[in-house]
């Protein structure tokens, strides 16, 4: 019942009250009584909304807040109907395969991807693997400060870069295990929590993956592996090819790549070689360069891909370029993971306190300036300080 039926109701009693009684002033205290007690009951359930209400939004305001401020929700495209843009954060579309015809608008795709995520992120944040066996698609990224390694051109380079991510993957694990006994700490988030080292992701690019990847190579096993296990330890694979076709694209890596994209096919068996879906759906599909059928673990939907113009890729592009190439030398970057004292200085002195439980006698100043990153007077002072009390 809305306010106007309680103002027609009041005015109504009012009159009846006044026609009887003769008494204005009875009559218009007991039909503000009745006013009083609508209200309340009116009041009463509007609190009861904004109480089953405010959760909800205050859901929405985090998810917003986090689109905003998470340098890896990335733009992906819009949605054909309403033009509304689209976007998704990198960990939770995990590994991404891009699947249609030539000239479909996979190198597009796969251009705009990383366009957006070098925008939004450095190369400490950021590292690149990126395998273009036409060699000229991605050759203005050639002296990119993100990439981990020279842009892979066939089969051999794409396998020896990719080995680097495995590697790299192995390493993390060794990292992270001696604090997830500890605590629960499963992936590079809860890390940096722990520690305050934030390990930059690593995402892996394969244009054309179906020219570099042959049946059961070392190549594929590695994928696969990374595919499995990649995403908690930051390593992420964005691959494309024409036909998603067992031949192409074995079964197993092809179900790893849970952020599936696909347009247009000929054939409408080749959809569901792809992503199980609605038959129906497949009928839907327009030939339209950039349209996509976005399929994932929430569902599916269509979009129209993000497309970058060349001049603003190219000036991204050269904004994070240094001054030559990277050359290849078999091995990663050396990457920061030293544990921070951070937090209130009780808070510090309990970090410190606890790595000094695993000695039995007093640690150098140069062995805690080597482990902790700090000057030798800050070292000197906790040793002093500390050691002294433990």
């Amino acid at each position: 019942m809305t306010w106007q039926n309680y103002a027609t109701g009041g005015a109504a009693l009012f009159l009846v009250l006044f026609a009887t009684s003769e008494r204005f002033l009875l009559a218009a205290g007991v039909t503000v009584a009745v006013l009083a007690i609508a209200w309340a009951t009116v009041s009463e359930q509007w609190a009861k909304l904004v109480a089953l209400a405010r959760p909800l939004l205050a859901r929405l305001r985090r998810r917003e807040e986090t689109a905003v401020n998470d340098p890896f929700v990335i733009q992906y495209g819009v949605d054909p109907v309403t033009r509304q843009p689209l976007t998704e954060g990198l960990p939770r579309m995990e590994h991404i395969g891009v699947f249609t015809l030539t000239g479909g608008g996979k190198t597009t795709l796969l251009r705009a991807l990383i366009h957006e995520l070098i925008k939004a992120n450095g190369p400490d944040r950021l590292k690149l693997i990126i395998s273009d066996p036409k060699t000229l698609d991605y050759a203005f990224y050639s002296r990119l400060a993100h990439l981990l390694c020279p842009i892979a051109r066939n089969e051999d380079e794409t396998t020896a870069a990719v080995a680097l991510a495995e590697r790299e993957m192995e390493r993390r694990k060794e990292i992270i295990r001696p604090y997830a006994e500890k605590q629960p700490c499963n992936s590079i988030e809860d890390f940096a929590r722990i520690t305050g080292v934030m390990l930059p992701r690593i995402v892996i690019v394969l244009d054309e993956m179906s020219d570099v990847i042959s049946k059961q190579s070392p190549l594929e096993e590695s994928l696969i592996r990374i595919g499995q296990l990649g995403r908690a330890f930051g390593i992420h694979i964005i691959g494309a090819t024409q036909r998603p076709t067992a031949k192409n694209v074995s079964g197993e890596l092809k179900a790893n790549l849970t952020a599936k994209f696909v347009g247009f096919m000929t054939d409408n068996s080749e959809y569901g070689n792809v992503a199980k879906v609605p038959k129906a759906m497949y009928t839907l599909m327009q030939n339209i360069p950039g349209r996509w059928m976005v399929v994932n673990r929430k569902g599916w939907h269509f979009c129209q891909g993000l497309r970058i113009g060349d001049r603003e890729l190219v000036k991204v592009a050269q904004h994070y370029s240094r001054p030559n190439a990277p050359v290849w030398n078999g091995e990663l970057e050396a990457i920061e993971t030293r544990p921070k004292l951070r937090g209130s200085q009780a808070e510090k002195d309990s970090l410190f306190g606890e790595w000094l439980n695993g000695f039995a006698r007093k640690p150098t100043a140069e062995e805690v300036m080597e482990y902790w990153g700090c000057s030798k007077p800050t070292a000197l002072g906790y040793l002093q300080r500390l050691w002294a009390e433990g």
